[in-house]
């Protein structure tokens, strides 16, 4: 039943990518003057679990960006009749570069508050048979090398729950 964690990502992936997904939330906090981020830098959102520094090297990869990818699946069969019937641990990780120390951090938290915001008002049914309860965890990465001289990380998780016929 792995197809149930390629069919989360995607879903969870086209809601943060949707028209009032991380975007429009970060548009809203920069009119609303609690976001440092300049509004000429797009948001890029892909799938797939891939670490930094590998996205460092590949060509056409820009920053702040958005990485949806499935950790854990588990069939827990609350569903008796039900083929799958479990949850599925999802991380939305923003990764962002920047030359300046000082501000890197306002930025990444930036873009993990529209993410947030995305998450809170897509509870309930994301698509038929997969769930959202509106609980999820952040944690932030220290500040390293990498991109453009400066990178930070952060990782926001939450559990889906999914039921397959």
């Amino acid at each position: 039943m792995l197809a149930v964690s390629a069919r989360a990502t995607e879903v969870l992936g086209d809601v943060l990518t949707s028209r009032d997904g991380v975007g429009a939330h970060l548009n809203a906090l920069r009119q609303a003057g609690l976001s440092e981020l300049s509004s000429d830098i797009p948001i890029s959102v892909s799938k797939g679990n891939y670490s930094i520094a590998l996205s460092d090297r590949t060509k056409g990869m820009k920053y702040p960006q958005i990485v949806v990818y499935c950790v854990r699946v588990e069939n827990s069969l609350r569903q008796k009749f039900q083929q799958f019937s479990g949850k599925v641990d999802m991380v939305v990780e923003i990764r962002h570069s920047a030359d300046r120390l000082d501000r890197l951090e306002a930025e990444t938290q930036a873009c993990v508050e529209a993410v947030l915001r995305v998450l809170d008002q897509s509870r309930g049914e994301l698509s038929e048979g997969l769930y959202y309860s509106g609980r999820y965890d952040v944690r932030f990465e220290p500040i390293g090398k990498g991109g453009k001289n400066f990178a930070q990380t952060a990782k926001v998780g939450l559990s889906l729950e999914a039921n397959v016929a």
